[in-house]
C-alpha cells in the first residue's frame, strides 16, 4: 500500500462517510439498543463497532503495537454514548483518519505494525478502515429497514454531512 493508492481509497471513503452521517442523523437514542436476533450486534454496538477501531489503530502508528487492551478501552468509552455523541466522535474519528493519512509518506505506510491478531505494514492496516465501514454499513441498511426507516440515499456522490 502506497500514498497515493490509500489516498485514492480516502477520497472514496469521504463519500461513504457523509452517507453513514446520514444514517445517523436518522437514528435516535430509542434505536441505539434495538438489536435484530440475539448474537449480533446492537445498532449502537454496530455504530460504535464501525469507528471504535481508528484510534487505537493510529496510535500503533507511533507505537508499532496495538494490544487487545488498547482496541478495547476505546470501545468501552464509545459504548457509553447518545446518538448526538456517536455522531460527534464518528465526525472526529473520521477527520482524525484523514489528517494522519494526508500526513502519510511511504516509509510509514510500509511499517510493519504489530496487531493482537497478527502483523501487517500499516498502510493495509490503514485500509481496513475502508472494508470494514463498508461492510458495516451495508449492515446498517439492514438494520434501518428492520427498523422501518427508511435509508438514505446512497449513490448521491455528495462529500457533504448533511
Amino acid at each position: 500500500m502506497n500514498k497515493v493508492v490509500l489516498s485514492a481509497l480516502v477520497d472514496d471513503l469521504k463519500l461513504h462517510h457523509g452517507i453513514t452521517m446520514r444514517y445517523l442523523k436518522a437514528l435516535h437514542n430509542e434505536h441505539l439498543d434495538w438489536r435484530p436476533t440475539e448474537g449480533v450486534r446492537t445498532t449502537r454496538e454496530l455504530v460504535v463497532h464501525m469507528y471504535d477501531g481508528v484510534l487505537p489503530m493510529l496510535n500503533s502508528l507511533k507505537t508499532g503495537t496495538l494490544t487487545e487492551a488498547d482496541n478495547n478501552a476505546e470501545n468501552a468509552k464509545a459504548m457509553k454514548m447518545t446518538i448526538e455523541e456517536l455522531r460527534v466522535y464518528a465526525k472526529s474519528v473520521f477527520e482524525q483518519y484523514v489528517a494522519t493519512v494526508e500526513a502519510a509518506d511511504d516509509e510509514l505506510l510500509n511499517k510493519v505494525i504489530h496487531i493482537f491478531y497478527g502483523d501487517f505494514p500499516a498502510g493495509l492496516m490503514m485500509k481496513f478502515f475502508y472494508d470494514e465501514h463498508l461492510l458495516h454499513r451495508g449492515q446498517l441498511s439492514v438494520y434501518f429497514r428492520m427498523l422501518g426507516i427508511e435509508p438514505p440515499f446512497a449513490y448521491d456522490f455528495e462529500h457533504n454531512e448533511q
